[in-house]
């Protein structure tokens, strides 16, 4: 191990040795960049380490410079921080190339990486899709190898459109782990389609609301005919006056009759032809008086009753047709 002065020598030469910048942006970000290495040199050299550490770290937000890892190894070597520095070194070491100016550097972080190599797992990635995003032990992993301590750990993984992925595992010293990550893509949302065109029938006349059950088993009140009645008066009426001129026609001929029986000449009775002799004539007026009177008496009394049947049918009504059974109040 080299002392804490010739250290901060070491750490002091990458930073004076880092490429200029172009451009006044570039220019003022490599100096806050050197600004900030000198204050972590300072602060290595004073025993600081932390905040060594923390000071070399905002120097390569700046200024991404490889060269950096060194100091940032070194410090947290001195931390006890193992696989930071491993990582570092690696880092370090992976990204610069051999150089005059490095010759030191890169033969003091191999000799640190070889010693925590023997109590430290290496634990490669190989991820599906490769631009996922990887977590190990809840820390962003840039790369795809670290530096893991023995013991339990986690690493999970995560893409759009692809499912995330997660996976325990645990490493012993010294052990070179690779680790398969394989992310299941997530299945398609369903794609939208219009629902099927259906025939629309037209707009139907609106239902008229059937009347309740109760009401349908109810007969309608029955509505009486007059028809009879008024046929009856009319039989009635023309019997009648058939009774009258039958009466009439009879009571004439009773008349000519008794003047036949009386001795009265028959001249212009007109009682018809071939009566000449007063007995026949007297013969046939009594056939027509009681044919007549007959005829009289009988159409008397149908019209009687024709007209009072019909007169108690106009002023009650016929009796009502039977009503056919309403489809609505049948029951099967």
């Amino acid at each position: 191990m080299f002392a804490r002065a010739s250290c901060a020598i070491l750490l002091a030469v990458v930073v004076f040795t880092a490429a200029p910048a172009h451009g006044e942006n570039e220019s003022t970000r490599h100096e806050a960049a050197k600004a900030l290495m000198r204050r972590g040199g300072e602060l290595y050299a004073q025993g600081a380490y932390a905040d060594a550490l923390k000071s070399f770290r905002a120097a390569y937000e700046l200024l991404p410079n490889p060269k950096i890892w060194f100091n940032v190894g070194q410090a947290a070597l001195k931390l006890d921080d193992e696989v930071v520095a491993a990582n570092a070194f690696s880092d370090f070491l992976d990204h610069t190339l051999e150089s005059a100016d490095l010759v030191s550097q890169r033969r003091i972080a191999r000799e640190h990486l070889s010693e925590l190599g023997s109590h430290l797992a290496r634990v490669r990635v190989e991820v599906h899709p490769a631009a996922a995003s990887v977590r190990f032990d809840g820390h962003p992993l840039s790369g795809r190898a670290t530096f893991a301590a023995p013991g339990p750990h986690e690493i999970s993984a995560t893409a759009d459109g692809f499912a995330p992925e997660k996976q325990r595992l645990e490493v012993r010293a010294a052990e070179l782990r690779s680790v398969p990550l394989q992310l299941q893509p997530l299945p398609s949302p369903p794609v939208a389609t219009a629902p099927p065109v259906r025939d629309v029938p037209p707009p139907s006349a609106p239902a008229v609301a059937a009347p309740p059950v109760a009401a349908l088993d109810q007969p309608a009140p029955a509505h009486r005919s007059r028809t009879a009645g008024w046929v009856l008066m009319g039989t009635g009426g023309a019997a009648l006056a058939a009774s009258v001129v039958f009466g009439v026609m009879a009571s004439t001929n009773n008349s000519m009759l008794t003047t036949v029986v009386n001795g009265d000449p028959l001249e212009g009775v007109g009682i018809g032809p071939g009566l000449t002799r007063p007995g026949d004539a007297a013969n046939e007026l009594r056939s027509r008086v009681s044919r007549n009177a007959t005829i009289s008496t009988v159409a008397l009394g149908v019209g009687v009753v024709a007209a009072g049947v019909g007169l108690f049918f106009l002023l009650r009504g016929d009796p009502p047709a039977a009503a056919s059974p309403n489809p609505a109040a049948i029951s099967f």
